[in-house]
């Protein structure tokens, strides 16, 4: 059976799944202090990776 993804941040112990009364907020948030996100490269390829067609759906139950 294909893991969630709330398996996947479950299991990594610098993420935290927090749930909220909406499900239409998706928010992600990075320790820019720490590496990798310390370097504003990595950031900057984070936020081209990130799908937002894909969260938009998701998130609209389309």
């Amino acid at each position: 059976m294909k893991p969630t993804f709330k398996d996947v941040v479950d299991q990594n112990e610098n993420l935290r799944w927090e749930q909220t009364a909406s499900a239409l907020f998706v928010y992600i948030q990075v320790q820019n202090q720490k590496a990798p996100f310390d370097d504003v490269r990595v950031r900057k390829a984070l936020n081209m990776a990130i799908n937002r067609e894909q969260i938009s759906i998701f998130t609209s139950m389309e």
